[in-house]
C-alpha cells in the first residue's frame, strides 16, 4: 500500500534555552539534530521537507513571528499551504522517531496525533488553518478537531525530547 503524499514539516525556529545552544546543530552519533530527523522522515519515505525556523537551511522557512513559539510558526506556515495538502509535523529535538509511528500518522484521513503526545501530528491545511491564532499546539489539534491516536506501549520512548544537556546524555 502507498501512503499519501505529505510534506515533512521540522519545527528548528526555537531559542533552544533550556539547552543552552542551539539544539538542531546539536551532534547525535555524529550528525547534526536536524540533519537526524531529514533522515528519519527521508527513511519514512517523505521526500520533500521544510524546515521551520531555518531560512538558510534546504527547504528552510523563517520565523513569520520569531520567538512566539512553533504554534504559532506552524500556524503562519499552514495558513499559505495549498488546500488539503498534507504536512506531518515533527520536532527537530526527537530523534527515536520511527516509520512506523511516522507512517500510522500519515495514513489518517483528518489532523491527528498520539495520545498525551501533541508533536509530531499530521496536519492538514485548510481554509480553517486561517482563524484564532493559537497560543499552544494543543489549541491548533483541539480548533482542528485532530483525532488521538493510541500509543503503542512498546513506543513510549520514541517520543523522548532532547531539552536539556542531561537530556543528551542519557540519550547518548
Amino acid at each position: 500500500m502507498s501512503l499519501p503524499l505529505v510534506t515533512g514539516v521540522i519545527l528548528a525556529g526555537g531559542a533552544s534555552s533550556r539547552m543552552g545552544v542551539d539544539k538542531a546543530e546539536v551532534q547525535i552519533r555524529g550528525v547534526r539534530m536536524l540533519d537526524h530527523m531529514r533522515d528519519i522522515l527521508k527513511h519514512a519515505g517523505i521526500n520533500h521537507i521544510n524546515v521551520l525556523g531555518r531560512p538558510s537551511e534546504p527547504g528552510g522557512i523563517p520565523d513569520t513571528e520569531p520567538h512566539t513559539g512553533p504554534a504559532i510558526g506552524l500556524w503562519h506556515y499552514l495558513r499559505i499551504q495549498p488546500e488539503n495538502s498534507r504536512h506531518l509535523i515533527v520536532p527537530v529535538d526527537m530523534p527515536n522517531l520511527d516509520t512506523a509511528i511516522i507512517n500510522q500518522l500519515i495514513e489518517q484521513r483528518q489532523w491527528a496525533y498520539y495520545n498525551q503526545n501533541p508533536l509530531p501530528l499530521l496536519a492538514i491545511a485548510s481554509s480553517e488553518t486561517t482563524t484564532d491564532r493559537p497560543l499552544t499546539i494543543r489549541a491548533l489539534l483541539q480548533a482542528h478537531n485532530a483525532i488521538s491516536l493510541p500509543l503503542p506501549e512498546s513506543a513510549k520512548t520514541v517520543f523522548a525530547n532532547i531539552n536539556t544537556v542531561s537530556d543528551l546524555a542519557k540519550w547518548q
